[in-house]
């Protein structure tokens, strides 16, 4: 699913610790709506830059943030 012009949904979701671990790390559809607002501004910044930018984690399950040492109330499982 494209969320802007250069960021989709697999993209801001990938994680390999999730994989290695086998966490489904599918973002739920309140986060899809966050996603595509950051993933929105991350083109803005992008076109101002003039470069593309390296994003590490867009969206992380609760499990997920919980098994990389995520803060409890992260906004990475809000999709923020």
């Amino acid at each position: 699913m494209r969320l802007s012009s250069y960021y989709t949904l697999a993209r801001l979701a990938h994680s390999d610790t999730a994989l290695a671990r086998g966490l489904d790390n599918t973002p739920p559809t309140e986060a899809i709506a966050n996603l595509r607002r950051v993933a929105r501004g991350l083109d803005r910044v992008r076109r101002l830059l003039g470069h593309p930018l390296e994003i590490s984690s867009g969206y992380r399950s609760p499990a997920l943030n919980v098994a990389v040492g995520g803060a409890p109330a992260s906004q990475h499982t809000r999709g923020e």
